[in-house]
């Protein structure tokens, strides 16, 4: 489990892509946040001659990112880049099944929360399975999803080993 890196090819360019950090995939998908290309695209390259130039910046997103052959507008390619860009990153969750917990262990259960860190991130700091730095730095979002799924499967397995020794237990 790390940040991946992919190469690919786009109307005649090639581009390399590491996956967003999980804290930063996290901020970029809160709703009603719109997202400038250049902030989805930072972890991407294109490929200019020899060197690889970093599209975190807009004259690099408006001098690079075209059709080879200029057929393609250069707004459609960078549309494109970003959905690639988008899926490498985001594309797990929409296959993506958590674990199921029994409605009677969540059915009026409440708890609290932080405003200024994500929930997924939270629980997973504060069960030690990773770091806040790890999450900025190292882990991708699917890493954190996993991580996650790992923290409420052993949660669900607790709550029900604790409900078969209560009612074990009860029938002594």
């Amino acid at each position: 489990m790390s940040r991946q890196t992919i190469k690919f090819e786009v109307f005649g360019r090639d581009y390399k892509t590491k996956q967003l950090s999980a804290q930063r995939a996290i901020e970029l998908m809160r709703p009603g946040r719109e997202n400038h290309p250049c902030e989805l695209l930072e972890e991407t390259s294109i490929l200019v001659g020899d060197s690889w130039v970093q599209l975190n910046e807009e004259s690099a997103i408006n001098s690079h990112i075209n059709d080879i052959i200029g057929v393609i507008a250069p707004r459609q390619v960078l549309q494109g880049v970003m959905s690639l860009v988008n899926e490498y990153n985001y594309g797990f969750i929409e296959k993506w099944r958590g674990v199921k917990i029994p409605s009677r262990f969540i059915d009026g259960s409440q708890s609290a929360s932080s405003a200024n860190v994500d929930p997924l991130i939270a629980q997973i700091v504060s069960d030690k399975t990773a770091t806040m730095r790890e999450l900025e730095e190292y882990y991708s979002l699917e890493d954190a999803f996993k991580m996650f799924d790992i923290a409420v499967a052993r949660g669900v397995n607790q709550a029900l080993s604790s409900e078969a020794a209560a009612k074990s237990n009860g029938k002594r």
